[in-house]
């Protein structure tokens, strides 16, 4: 291992770099690891000759890739044959793993092979099983070597992919370990600690001392992969994480890295609009129906911001989706906008997609003293090609940049970026230590955040009088394409999707026009490759003498569902190559939410008065045999004596906050006569619902083009007080469903549910003076919440009277169950306190366990319980706990949780 520092004076550039040719090591370095007087910062370069070396020369040098002078002294290089690991932890902070020597010698090879070609490949990547051990228990675990560039297997500290088998590590199921100095050391941590704060999706991230077949292997960051924990730990539900597949890009890489000393210009394939939309975890996406259905909407929601077919305001949900440029740019951090490291989650419920931040910086360029991706450089640069595209396209729509400008006002101009710091001070100095203890150069730099957010200031206020003369526009000129020499790449030569029925969607992103000649599935195999009489021409995509491009797509009828279609690269060529076809239809530029928002009510019915932003519903029974959809900004009451009857698969979707205003002699009435009408949903309201005196009678639930909610009524991140009400006779799995938002539940009645009463998820409320009965499963089901409830009465749920799950925070107080199967649950973590309860002919009065294993034990606390008919007092899973006025139970076997869900 080899560590290289200079001071440097001077400019934005400048770096410390190492090459040699034969050894195809171009390596450079600009992290600052201290800051002295005068303007001088010690850079350094930490690097490790490659394993091939074999005496070779390599050269070490500095140098300046911009015009300013900078000026350079002191150049040192300290060379490591033996690195020194910190060795002052404790046994039980390692994370360990045993790796079969067989296993060790294969990554070696490969090893050896990636830095021939300068780029780590999937073939580099085969999978292994190993042992896991952390804080005394051992994990059965596969693992693999992760990354693309050599940076992660360079020395011997290789970067792993590690999925788990059972159990978890710090709540993840799959994750990575790599040396921290990939991702810029405390820079990363840091800043996905904001993300954190912010509520923006990203990827858990930490540190920890690591060894390998019981060699101390030092400092390793941690990092989550992309699954459904990820998501649900930041309180959304499971639903997809997609990215652009950029797979073709490296082939192009390793390309041009084996070709960079030829006179010949670098190859420039279409890489960005021919990259798949692929979802990660795809088998099990696509054999989940739900997952499935979710996928396809979320692949045109992307398929659209990759095409510029729409504003981002349409695509995503703006608020995240802003805060993520916006701490981007006060991080200083350009390399997680790029479109091969952007990761999306589609959220099912607004169905809009969300970002993943991750991979913030690189080890070379974590020090970046400028920042490109504003709004400023847009109008100062306003033209990029389809590489760049895509991180400035948000700003050409004005309600992002509206967006956009009040965050960035209020991260620059508070303090309230450099108190999220502040509150993992303590966290920041531990690792701190934890790093120089291995990499004693290292230092956090505290004054970056500052200096970012000083700079940004200057350019927010120039801005500002700009925008007021002119509009950001960032425009699309396309970059002449030049992959003439390079041959078939695979993932941009043709790309088939199933249709569906037997139809096969061919696109090619081929410069030159290729022939399809038949197919083939191995679930027929006794039809071998099933010919077509002609081949089939289709047509190049880009046409190099012209300069110009054609997007060409054409559907094969095959007599089954084929999974591999052959072509050919000339009519007569007797080469057959082959493509697997992607088990899902090709993307299109649409939503069912888009198409849904067209048809807004706009103007006044039989049934409502629209003046302005005012709608309100006009008294009287009314029949709604079509959609309502009201947009943001209204205002929307719905009086007493109102009946609305949807009916042939009609519903009630409003993004305003809505006014139900009934009385006790004159109710308001949301109903289905015909058991189809699709629920009654408010979403993203910005302000809060009112519900007095209604009734929600025989509706099911959203389900319209593969946008499926749960809830006969949904309010989802809108805030609502619902009053004496009463849900009956839903047709859906939840009566209410309340999600990520703030509640009150008050002088109503839930009943006859053909599952769960009333679930919620990811909120804060009260349930107060209700009553619930004859429920298909739960009664009152909350997941990752901080409930209160009190005055409360449960008969006849089908599975539990009050359920807490996912971390939940719950108080109880006076309440009764009857006639259930459990009478109160927690799970995963949560802890109920219960005060003043009487459960009776229920099976169990408590139960406490643990059901998801990312999770841990449960907690119960009650006093004050009157117990009649129970067959058992208490369910209890290993370490989860019960304690009943002062006895305390804790269990000491590991339960089947499953049995109690019927699996």
């Amino acid at each position: 291992e080899t560590g290289i520092t200079v001071w440097k004076k001077g400019g934005s550039a400048g770096n410390i770099a190492m090459t040699d040719s034969d050894l195809k090591i171009a390596q450079y370095g600009r992290t600052i690891v201290e800051k002295g007087d005068d303007g001088w910062n010690k850079i350094l370069l930490g690097t490790n000759i490659p394993p091939d070396y074999e005496g070779q020369k390599v050269k070490v040098f500095v140098m300046n890739d911009s015009d300013n002078p900078v000026y350079f002294t002191g150049l040192e290089v300290t060379v490591y044959t033996s690195k020194p690991f910190c060795s002052s932890f404790e046994e039980d902070e390692y994370l360990s793993f045993r790796i079969d020597e067989k296993h060790i010698k294969y990554i070696q090879k490969q090893r050896l092979k990636s830095f021939k070609k300068g780029v780590i490949t999937k073939k580099n990547k085969k999978e292994f099983d190993a042992v896991m051990i952390y804080k005394g228990k051992e994990f059965p675990v596969v693992m693999r070597i992760k990354g693309d560039w050599l940076d992660h297997i360079k020395g011997i500290k290789w970067s792993f992919r590690i999925k788990m088998k059972e159990g978890n590590f710090m709540g993840m199921r799959e994750f990575s370990i790599q040396q921290p100095g990939s991702r810029g050391y405390l820079d990363e941590w840091v800043i996905h600690k904001m993300l954190e704060e912010e509520d923006v999706l990203t990827t858990r991230y930490g540190f920890v001392p690591v060894k390998i077949n019981g060699n101390n292997m030092g400092i390793y960051a941690w990092e989550e992969h992309f699954e459904k924990r990820l998501v649900e730990s930041r309180k959304r539900r499971e639903a997809p994480i997609l990215k652009f597949d950029e797979s073709p890009m490296w082939e192009v890489n390793i390309f041009n890295l084996s070709h960079k000393n030829e006179n010949e210009p670098l190859v420039f394939p279409p890489a960005v609009e021919g990259a798949v939309i692929v979802p990660f975890k795809k088998k099990k996406t696509m054999k989940n129906p739900v997952l499935r259905e979710q996928f396809f909407i979320a692949q045109n929601l992307l398929n659209q911001y990759r095409d510029l077919a729409a504003p981002v305001s349409e695509l995503f949900k703006i608020e995240p989706w802003v805060k993520y440029y916006a701490l981007s740019n006060i991080g200083g951090t350009w390399h997680t906008l790029r479109w091969h490291n952007e990761r999306f989650y589609y959220d099912p419920v607004s169905s809009k997609l969300e970002p993943v931040a991750f991979d913030f910086y690189t080890e070379s360029g974590s020090k970046k003293e400028w920042v490109w991706l504003t709004p400023l450089y847009i109008i100062n640069n306003p033209t990029f090609d389809y590489d760049k595209i895509l991180a400035y396209e948000p700003f050409n729509d004005q309600k992002f940049l509206d967006v956009y400008m009040k965050v960035m006002h209020d991260y620059l101009f508070s303090d309230r970026v450099l108190k999220i710091r502040e509150k993992y001070k303590d966290e920041i100095e531990k690792y701190e230590k934890w790093i120089q203890c291995e990499y004693d150069f290292y230092h956090y730099d505290y004054g970056r955040l500052e200096e970012n957010i000083a700079k940004l200031k200057k350019d927010y206020k120039k801005l500002t009088g700009i925008l007021k003369q002119k509009k950001v526009q960032a425009r699309l000129e396309p970059r002449p394409y030049h992959y003439d020499g390079i041959g078939l790449i695979k993932g941009l030569s043709l790309q088939a999707y199933n249709q569906g029925k037997g139809a096969v969607l061919v696109k090619s992103f081929h410069n030159k026009p290729l022939y399809v000649a038949g197919y083939s599935s191995k679930k027929k195999p006794e039809y071998g490759m099933v010919k077509y009489d002609e081949k089939i021409e289709i047509p190049a995509f880009y046409n190099s003498q012209e300069n110009k491009k054609k997007r060409v797509q054409k559907t094969l009828k095959c007599l089954f569902v084929p999974d591999k279609i052959f072509f050919t690269e000339t009519p007569d060529d007797t080469v057959m190559h082959s493509v697997k076809v992607f088990p899902w239809p090709a993307p299109t530029n649409t939503s069912p939410r888009q198409e849904l928002m067209k048809n807004a009510l706009e103007t006044s019915t039989s049934f409502a008065k629209v003046q302005g932003d005012e709608i309100v519903f006009n008294p009287g029974s009314h029949v709604v045999e079509q959609p309502i959809v009201i947009k943001a900004g209204k205002k929307v009451v719905i009086n007493g004596g109102t009946t609305l009857d949807f009916v042939k698969g009609a519903f009630f979707l409003s993004f305003s906050p809505v006014e139900i205003e009934g009385d006790a002699g004159r109710k308001v009435v949301i109903k289905s006569s015909d058991g189809t009408g699709m629920g009654f949903s408010v979403m993203e309201a910005g302000a809060k619902s009112t519900v007095s005196n209604a009734v929600f009678e025989g509706l099911n639930t959203l389900n319209y083009k593969g946008w499926i909610l749960t809830g006969a009524v949904t309010f989802y991140e809108s805030d609502v007080s619902i009053e004496n009400s009463v849900f009956t006779d839903n047709h859906c799995e939840d009566a209410l469903n309340i999600v990520r938002s703030d509640f009150v539940l008050g002088n109503s009645v839930i009943k006859n549910t053909y599952s769960d009463g009333f679930d919620a998820d990811f909120t804060t409320g009260k349930v107060i003076n209700c009553k619930f009965y004859n429920t298909g499963n739960d009664a009152i089901d909350f997941s990752g919440s901080r409930i209160d409830i009190e005055h409360v009465n449960i008969d006849k749920a089908g599975d539990k009277g009050i359920s807490g799950g996912e971390n939940s925070v719950m108080k109880l107080k006076d309440i009764n169950v009857k006639n259930s199967n459990i009478g109160v649950a927690s799970k995963d973590l949560s802890v109920l306190d219960i005060e003043g309860i009487e459960i009776s002919v229920c099976n169990f009065a408590f139960a406490a366990y643990q059901k998801k294993p990312e999770f841990g034990p449960a907690k119960l606390h009650v006093k004050g319980a009157a117990l009649n008919g129970i067959k058992e007092t208490n369910l209890l899973d290993l370490d989860s706990e019960i304690i009943i006025e002062e006895e305390v139970f804790k269990g000491e076997v590991k339960l089947n949780v499953d049995s109690l869900y019927g699996k």
